[in-house]
């Protein structure tokens, strides 16, 4: 799924708001609501969602609702590693996931993905360009990225909070970049959200944050109204308590779904000691920043094949026969890779000069010239054969990139990629990167890449 379905869902357990109040303050009081969470700080949260709306998509030339549920937990141990600067660019976290889960219902047909395995352990950087999710010791599949890419992010919930002390009905403007960090949004254009201290009892201070933001996730424009209540303790000098209520209109996209959808969040946050699978000694045998190749993500086929690719590329539609990926960049749309399994005679592979008469075929009056055809190696040794082709389609130049490889006992693997000619430089090495990254499975074993070969695959 697309993050448009899970990213707007998964997050954060309901608990009661102000149990235990005491006397109302002084409202001419000045209160500092300046987060203490420093690095190396731990906290455990949890996190529940309810979220209902439609997903819209275009249909036979026409825009058609489909209804959307989702319901979604998450538990984990999070490390503040580094608290990055005013606008939280360079914050970084490590976390454990004992929970990650969603049942999502699209017009009643129910999908229910789940973290699992080693993908638990979980890097969380905020950037310029977005907030990166990351195994610092395997590769996350789409899915995975869907689960953690959620709104209200634990690790940038902070950043609502003044930078100074305040009195209570004083308010604050949310700065663009907080916004973008907390609703998962690629920017903010416009917006109008502000923070208010509403009201202080004991160590309490209840925090109010409402208006709308105009922004973009993939180049698609979305409006967002939001409304959230906070508790910060001023004692721990800690928040512990946050609820989101979010209404989202999102056009439809390249790669996703347009979005009618009303989403309840709420997050439980608990200062901890230092848990024991972030404890210093797991951190220093991590690499202070991510391999570059364990930030591709990784593609499984039930047909016994498994690939990875840039997170710039979609996956558009999937059966076991075939899949089709989207690249979008900078909101762009550069280039679509269809991937298909075929069946050769195991002692009869299909040969270099077979596969360019197929692509010529398959183009038929569309192509004008075939500019290269080549025969090479993957890195786990099986043959790559690529043809490039330029022509017209349309009267709109364009060009072709076909890659076969050949893997054990006949099984082969065509990916097809196609782009505007003015658009192959903005392709670079991805459509190599990800056809030459393929394994096939054995006979008779489950489809996944050893995470072992991660770096081999990229």
């Amino acid at each position: 799924m697309p993050r448009s379905t899970i990213a707007i869902a998964l997050i954060l357990l309901a608990t009661a708001g102000f149990a235990g109040i005491g006397v109302a303050a002084d409202p001419a009081t000045l209160y500092d609501l300046r987060s203490g969470y420093s690095p190396g700080d731990a906290q455990k949260v949890e996190l529940l969602l309810e979220a209902k709306g439609d997903l819209l998509l275009r249909e036979d030339h026409a825009i058609k609702k489909h209804t959307l549920a989702v319901g979604g937990r998450m538990a984990y141990e999070e490390r503040l590693i580094d608290l990055g600067d005013d606008t939280l660019a360079g914050r970084k976290g490590l976390r454990n996931y004992s929970q990650a889960q969603a049942t999502i219902e699209i017009d009643g047909h129910r999908m229910q993905p789940e973290l699992t395995g080693e993908r638990r352990l979980i890097g969380v950087e905020r950037q310029l360009d977005g907030t990166l999710f990351y195994c610092p010791t395997t590769l996350l599949t789409r899915d995975d990225l869907d689960l953690l890419e959620v709104p209200g992010n634990s690790l940038m919930v902070e950043g609502l909070l003044p930078n100074g002390k305040v009195a209570i009905g004083d308010s604050w403007p949310v700065t663009e970049q907080v916004l973008a960090a907390l609703l998962d949004l690629d920017a903010v254009s416009t917006h109008e959200v502000k923070g208010t201290l509403s009201k202080v009892e004991g160590t309490k201070a209840k925090v109010d944050i409402a208006g709308t933001v105009s922004g973009a996730v993939a180049g698609v424009a979305t409006e967002v109204e939001v409304k959230a209540k906070a508790v910060f303790d001023l004692e721990s000098a800690r928040l512990t308590w946050v609820a989101l209520l979010t209404k989202e209109k999102r056009s439809i996209g390249h790669v996703g779904p347009g979005l009618e959808l009303t989403a309840r969040l709420q997050m439980k946050v608990v200062p901890a000691e230092q848990p024991e699978l972030l404890a210093d000694e797991v951190l220093e045998q991590l690499p202070e920043a991510p391999a570059p190749e364990l930030l591709q993500l990784e593609f499984r086929s039930d047909s016994g094949y498994a690939f990875a690719y840039d997170r710039r590329w979609h996956v558009i539609s999937q059966s076991p026969e075939s899949a089709i990926f989207r690249l979008v960049d900078r909101g762009d749309m550069v280039a679509q890779a269809n991937v298909s399994l075929v069946t050769a005679t195991a002692d009869r592979p299909t040969s270099l000069e077979s596969f360019r008469a197929q692509v010529e075929q398959s183009l038929g009056k569309s192509i004008e010239q075939i500019v290269e055809a080549s025969e090479g190696k993957t890195s786990s040794e099986l043959t790559i054969n690529k043809v490039v082709a330029q022509g017209k389609v349309d009267g709109l130049a364009v060009e072709w990139h076909y890659y076969l490889v050949t893997g054990p006992n006949g099984r082969q693997v065509v990916f097809a990629f196609t782009m505007e000619a003015d658009a192959v430089a903005r392709l670079g090495e991805l459509d190599a990167q990800m056809a030459s990254s393929i394994e096939f499975a054995k006979q008779g074993e489950p489809t996944a890449a050893d995470p072992s070969n991660a770096k081999a695959r990229g």
